[in-house]
């Protein structure tokens, strides 16, 4: 996920059908800095680790 965080205007993100195969997502500083929304849909996540500044543009986000 690190390559598709660092894109630099990415507004929207939407995984479905198992497009992120990892159990456990960590984020790090400086991805998703312009990232609004976000859909997670029939994942196989089961862990996101983040950081209380990681997504400052977050608004949005569904989980199914």
């Amino acid at each position: 996920m690190t390559i598709v965080g660092v894109l630099p205007e990415l507004e929207v993100l939407k995984l479905r059908l198992r497009s992120n195969k990892c159990k456990i997502w960590e984020t790090n500083d400086g991805e998703f800095t312009k990232l609004k929304f976000l859909l997670i849909e029939l994942s196989s996540l089961v862990e996101w680790n983040i950081e209380r500044d990681h997504f400052p543009s977050f608004h949005h986000l569904i989980l199914r």
